[in-house]
């Protein structure tokens, strides 16, 4: 198991625009999220400067054709995360559309096949109880940046 040293992530933030953290398949299948939660809580000491600041990959699943938020095991993983960190979507890129994916992954979704393209989201549907416990997680953050948030991930 890779550990990764989060004691200097808040001082190092000023250097970084993105955060690449990889989440190995041997973390999903346990659903093991401590690395990423020590990860969120040094995210947590500077709320202006963690804003959208982590990307989220899926390692191990290269060769598999289906989106993350069709894989069984890392819809579990990114529930249990949620459930830790109801502020997740604080944190994660919007770069590619990664928060509206990983929302994907604990909400109902209809995907359009398509022939010689790619798959789309065309939507999803976020069940009352994970968006109230977003918005409730978020209530003491940067207004802004949280109105920024909500208005992309619900409209």
């Amino acid at each position: 198991m890779n550990e990764i040293n989060t004691s200097n992530l808040y001082n190092d933030m000023n250097f970084f625009d993105l955060i690449i953290h990889s989440v190995n398949k041997s973390e999903v299948i346990n659903k093991n999220t401590n690395t990423l939660n020590r990860v969120l809580k040094s995210l947590r000491k500077d709320l202006i400067k963690s804003y959208c600041k982590i990307m989220i990959i899926f390692d191990g699943y290269d060769n598999d054709q289906r989106e993350i938020y069709e894989i069984q095991e890392i819809r579990d993983y990114v529930r249990k995360l949620f459930d830790e960190n109801n502020d997740l979507f604080y944190f994660i890129t919007k770069m590619g559309s990664l928060n509206k994916v990983i929302l994907a992954c604990i909400s109902d979704f209809q995907q359009i096949k398509t022939k010689g393209r790619e798959d789309v989201i065309v939507g999803y549907k976020v069940s009352k109880e994970v968006k109230e416990k977003i918005l409730s997680a978020l209530s003491m953050y940067p207004a802004n940046n949280v109105k920024e948030v909500i208005s992309y991930l619900f409209n």
